[in-house]
């Protein structure tokens, strides 16, 4: 509520619009139902007065009873441009950065560091004028922006914006300079170091550079060829290496101006071409380059490889690789032109892994993922949220929110998969012998057939002709209740005496620990010396201990 109660009366009518939107959907969460209300309506009239389709079309999500519908979304009016105090300015610059009614409550009261500064050194005892029903804290001229978090969850002393420009959109760097009262830091301090932050998160949405000037005041009378840094598109994807171009931009600038004074963190503006985001989506973006990236942590190469085995992966450009083996520190890949197989080092995927998690994206190619770059790309396209595109080819993660793209495989045709359905119900026919009930081979527990899998110790898809009729041997009887997937998985196998090993990964705990407790130690019932084989095949390339 402190955050309402500081914009009522000002001039960011927008803003003060999402603080009662935030407000509102809170307390009707939380039961308060005619405050609630009080405030979404409140919320919906600034919004239809100003034409904020973000706002509505927010409105437009919550439940009938809490705010009614809003039919058209009308023409936004020209801003009277009053003035914010530096009090509202920071509640502003909060709200823009995405926060909650309570956080900016909580850090209204903690005095944290987001607070917004004037660019022209003048401190916060002097505001800049806002629009009265602006999209932006900070709408063009050298004034305040937002700034971005980093992975870290620092907040960086640098302040950028997202603007319209023409068809597309412009990234402008506030510069940098000049004392700060109360501060040991100078006005945009990490200018470079937020640049570059902005550059990488920028890649990883596909952005290319279309052209970009030098925007500062003292030059922005010169023709934009005087004053350019970027002349020709720079797709970012395929750039070598971001701080050496975040470098060659410093330098352009230096070299701009009068009297050129080799300044490398001038203001400047950098349009931009972004998959996804149109003119009307500068908000959308500049809120999201803003907030730190969410990719999780990279899998383990090891992991990832063994559980591809036998599961033909196509590579950029329609290869089709099958991994066949898989040890500590190389798998064997087939492919056509290969049928035996050649070896690839595991610490190149491992490598692959991390770039891809640290940059976001990375492009297949030999520069970037090493000679086997098709194949370690063909695993990277493998894991989920990733999405491949072509010419150049890049392989990009995205947050978890993005929608899965659905691994296609080489054999999807309806006979193929009646065949295998037929094959597994006729081998568990044969493994269990007459019998309508049997012991699982792994827990031991009986079970009623019909909860029992015919499960392959070594993967049916790289069993010769041979192993794959050896049928009483190569395979055993699993339960559907946890044993089939854990031996499938890696997380247990059955070591050379016949007892069952389980791995326990870092961390485990709950049902899943209690039950790999219970299978450790326990002798399988499908051991034998004829099946012997097969296990050593499994502890080799699919077991994770």
């Amino acid at each position: 509520m402190e955050a309402d109660s500081v914009l009522l009366g000002s001039s960011a009518r927008l803003l003060r619009a999402g603080v009662l939107l935030e407000l509102g959907a809170t307390r009707w969460k939380q039961g308060q139902r005619d405050p609630a209300r009080q405030d979404l309506a409140a919320a919906k009239a600034i919004a239809e007065h100003c034409g904020a389709a973000s706002v509505l079309r927010r409105l437009a999500d919550l439940p009938t009873e809490a705010v009614s519908r809003s039919d058209a979304l009308p023409q936004v009016p020209r801003s009277s441009g009053l003035p914010l105090t530096p009090h509202e300015y920071r509640v502003a610059g909060l709200v823009v950065a995405g926060n909650s009614n309570d956080e900016i409550a909580h850090k209204l009261r903690t005095g944290h560091s987001s607070s917004l500064t004037s660019s022209r050194g003048r401190g916060l005892g002097q505001a800049r004028p806002a629009h009265a029903c602006g999209n932006s804290v900070a709408a063009g001229g050298d004034d305040g922006g937002m700034r971005a978090t980093d992975d870290a969850g620092a907040v960086l002393n640098a302040e950028f914006e997202i603007e319209p420009d023409g068809d597309h959109l412009a990234l402008v760097m506030k510069s940098a300079g000049g004392k700060v009262n109360g501060s040991p830091h100078g006005r945009n301090h990490q200018y470079n170091l937020a640049l570059e932050l902005l550059l990488h998160r920028l890649r990883e949405r596909g952005a290319v550079l279309e052209s970009g000037v030098v925007d500062s005041t003292p030059v922005k009378h010169l023709p934009e060829p005087q004053r350019t840094i970027v002349e020709s598109p720079v797709v970012l994807v395929t750039t070598p290496g971001i701080e050496a171009l975040r470098k060659k931009l410093g330098r352009a600038q230096g070299k701009i101006g009068k009297n050129p004074d080799g300044n490398a963190t001038k203001q400047i503006r950098l349009r931009l071409r972004v998959p996804g985001y149109a003119a009307d989506d500068a908000d959308r973006l500049a809120a999201e380059l803003a907030k730190p990236s969410n990719r999780g942590k990279a899998p383990d190469a090891l992991a990832l490889l063994r559980s591809l085995i036998g599961d033909p992966i196509e590579t950029v450009t329609g290869s089709v690789n099958t991994i066949v083996e898989v040890n500590q520190k190389q798998v064997r890949v087939t492919t056509e032109r290969s049928p035996q197989g050649q070896w690839v080092d595991v610490r190149d995927v491992e490598a692959g892994l991390e770039k891809l998690h640290a940059q976001g994206s990375v492009p297949v190619s030999v520069g970037e993922l090493g000679h086997r770059s098709s194949f370690v790309g063909a695993v990277l396209a493998t894991i989920p949220g990733t999405v491949v595109s072509l010419r150049p080819a890049i392989v990009t993660l995205h947050e978890p929110k993005f929608p899965l793209r659905i691994r296609k495989f080489t054999v999807l045709d309806g006979s193929a998969q009646v065949t295998t359905r037929k094959e597994q119900r006729e081998l568990r026919r044969l493994l269990l012998g007459g019998r309508t009930d049997a012991p699982c081979d792994l827990c031991g527990h009986e079970y009623p057939g019909d909860f029992l899998v015919a499960a392959h110790i070594k993967k049916r898809s790289l069993c010769t002709d041979d192993e794959r009729n050896d049928l009483t041997n190569v395979a055993m009887l699993a339960c559907r209740f946890g044993c089939d997937s854990l031996f499938e998985s890696g997380h247990i196998t059955v070591d050379d005496t016949g007892r069952v090993l389980s791995w326990f990964e870092d961390g485990l705990r709950g049902r899943l620990r209690d039950h790999l407790n219970q299978l450790h130690g326990r002798t399988c019932g499908a051991h034998r010396s004829s099946s012997q084989p097969y296990f050593t095949w499994h502890r080799a390339n699919v077991y994770r201990g």
